[in-house]
């Protein structure tokens, strides 16, 4: 039996007790490879020679434990002293059995540096997952039982605490908002333990005041302090959620605008002449009807229907200022872009208050209408969200006023108010005031980057249960910006020869038919039919030309003729049913050509090709 023990790969001491003598019986093979010494050698060290002094005091202990109790622990891990003077780190499993002076002790010592090695090996390496962990902007929490064992401090960030103890205090049920949620993350966590692997989830998260906190959650297995657990990595996607929204009403504006200038266009164009026939019609009757009491009636209804077409061109010319969304600029009236504000936002906003105006003689500015309208609805809108319902007292004044080279525009309420700390963040993005889901937090954003892309400043002012005053400062068009022909071009009163150009026969028919009864006309509905009469025929003294026509635009019609025949490069009148073109708009700021918007009336057409080229 000895020898079976001899050759085992555990080392074995036995030890005999007697009261307070100890004496070393046997050791094996296994226990002098351990210590390096021969079993001649080991013999002759007493029994605790091998112990590091520092484990003397806590082995006595345990042997004064046994004495008293009876029974010795299943394993004490200590170290023994090798020959060489170094230690070996061992587990020392005893068992003794009683004799009639005393007792044997079975000392069963195994070698623990491998062990030893894969335990440091494990806490460097979660030393090293903290530290990385530490400074991670993501939230990364490790769960084992059911409930997070570790959580960095962007996890508790995310979540509202202060402190990842805070985090880890509260259970899983507790940190998402809806139980279905909580039920289908242990059903993820016990298929991902069975090695499932699955794609990550998004998990509504209930932050420390209640607010809501979208994440996405990846998790993967770990062992984390010797259990199996669940790694999990979150990205706060609020932020993103919040910016793609944004992008789809950006998305769906364009295509609004997209939409506001076809129907402009085909709007526009019958428009024009259904104005034109009605202004010809009021021109007509006086001589057509006789008998005055019908007469009178007749242009009643002339003006009525005169009056309707005028609104259907104000609305379609407000939905062109907002529908071009780029960042052409242009001279600009803020008075008549508040107008248009008003009009989109002016309903919402009267539902919950009075607004009052108060305009001064202001300068134009150099903007976008359309960006500047959609600062002005915003700023509209927020006003009337600082009511939370309808009262008499409610009131939102509207000030544009002139200031030392600016033009400034205040929008005040009388609403709520905004308290101090949080008035001086509505301008961060996703920062919002409004009650949860009113609002994505990047309106307020989006004006101040408009309104500083134009030169300006956006400031607010606010004292809870007083209201909220928000003033835009625009610097007034320089007079390089504002400048236009310092001599105007004379007009002619003699007969000329006019060509019109204009795709939509109904249109051409009815330009044609006003500037005969003035001028000698050539009508064109085909523009290359145009070009080439006006290349090789005649000089006209006007060309007055439709922008978008298929085939060959306006712009392109006007370079090619004025290549062939330089002597039309300023015998162009522009018009269109829809927004002009950045090319247009070059033409015209050097004062190459005229621009006209359908629909337009009688008086502004015939002053348009009676002006005589410079």
């Amino acid at each position: 039996m000895l020898d079976a023990v001899d050759r085992a790969g555990i080392g074995l001491t036995i030890i005999r007790n007697r009261g307070a003598t100890l004496d070393r019986i046997y050791t094996n093979r296994q226990f002098c490879a351990l210590t390096g010494y021969t079993a001649e050698e080991v013999h002759a060290v007493p029994p605790t020679g091998f112990i590091p002094d520092r484990e003397l005091a806590r082995l006595a202990e345990l042997r004064r434990s046994f004495e008293v109790e009876g029974r010795h622990p299943e394993s004490v891990e200590t170290a023994l002293k090798t020959r060489d003077g170094g230690e070996v780190p061992v587990e020392i499993s005893m068992a003794s059995v009683p004799l009639a002076d005393g007792a044997l002790t079975y000392m069963f010592i195994r070698d623990i540096r491998a062990r030893k090695r894969v335990a440091t090996a494990l806490r460097e390496s979660e030393q090293r997952f903290r530290t990385l962990a530490e400074a991670s902007a993501d939230s990364i929490t490790v769960i084992a039982d059911g409930r997070f064992v570790y959580a960095n401090p962007a996890a508790a960030a995310v979540l509202g605490f202060d402190t990842p103890e805070e985090l880890m205090a509260r259970p899983l049920s507790q940190l998402l908002v809806d139980p279905e949620e909580t039920r289908d993350m242990g059903e993820r966590i016990g298929r991902i333990l069975r090695g499932e692997r699955l794609p990550p989830r998004e998990y509504r998260g209930r932050k420390q005041d209640d607010s809501v906190a979208v994440m996405e959650i990846s998790t993967t297995p770990i062992t984390f302090d010797g259990r199996s657990a669940i790694l999990s990595f979150g990205r706060d996607t609020s932020e993103r959620r919040a910016w793609q929204a944004e992008l789809m009403r950006a998305d769906r504006l364009a295509a609004i605008g997209l939409l506001a200038a076809s129907v402009a266009h085909e709007v526009n164009n019958p428009l024009t002449y259904l104005l034109l026939h009605l202004e010809r019609l009021e021109e007509l009757l006086p001589a057509a009807v006789a008998d005055p009491a019908l007469r009178q009636r007749m242009t009643g209804l002339l003006a009525s229907a005169r009056d309707g077409g005028e609104r259907v061109r104000t609305i379609v010319r407000d939905l062109l200022s907002v529908a071009r969304h780029d960042h052409e600029a242009s001279l600009v009236s803020v008075v008549e872009v508040m107008d248009t504000a008003l009009k989109l936002a002016g309903s919402a906003v009267a539902e919950r208050a009075e607004i009052v105006r108060t305009t001064g003689d202001v300068a134009p500015v150099l903007a976008n209408p359309g960006r500047l309208s959609q600062v002005f609805v915003n700023l509209l809108l927020n006003a009337a969200d600082a009511f939370e319902d309808a009262q008499p007292a409610n009131r939102i004044d509207i000030t544009i006023a002139a200031d030392d080279g600016h033009v400034v525009v205040a929008i005040a309420d009388n609403g709520r108010g905004i308290d101090e700390q949080l008035l001086a963040r509505i301008f961060e993005p996703l920062f919002t005031t409004k009650p949860r889901g009113s609002g994505t937090g990047l309106g307020l954003a989006i004006c101040k980057g408009i309104v500083t892309e134009l030169g300006g400043t956006i400031t607010a002012a606010s004292r809870p249960g007083h209201g909220t005053r928000l003033e835009v400062r625009l610097p007034v068009a320089t007079p390089r910006a504002a400048s236009a022909p310092s001599v105007p071009a004379p007009a002619s009163t003699a007969r000329r020869r006019v060509a019109v150009i204009d795709d939509d026969v109904l249109v051409a028919r009815s330009l044609g038919a006003l500037l005969s009864a003035h001028h000698d006309v050539a009508t064109y509905t085909y523009p290359r039919e145009a070009l080439a009469a006006l290349s090789g025929g005649d000089l006209v003294d006007h060309v007055l030309c439709d922008i978008n026509m298929p085939g060959l635009s306006g712009p392109d019609l006007y370079e090619q003729l004025c290549v062939r025949r330089p002597e039309y490069a300023h015998r162009f009148t522009f018009i269109t049913g829809g927004a002009a073109t950045p090319r247009v708009d070059e033409l015209v700021e050097r004062g190459a050509v005229r621009l006209l918007h359908k629909p337009c009336d009688a008086a502004t057409i015939l002053a348009a090709v009676a002006i005589v080229e410079r």
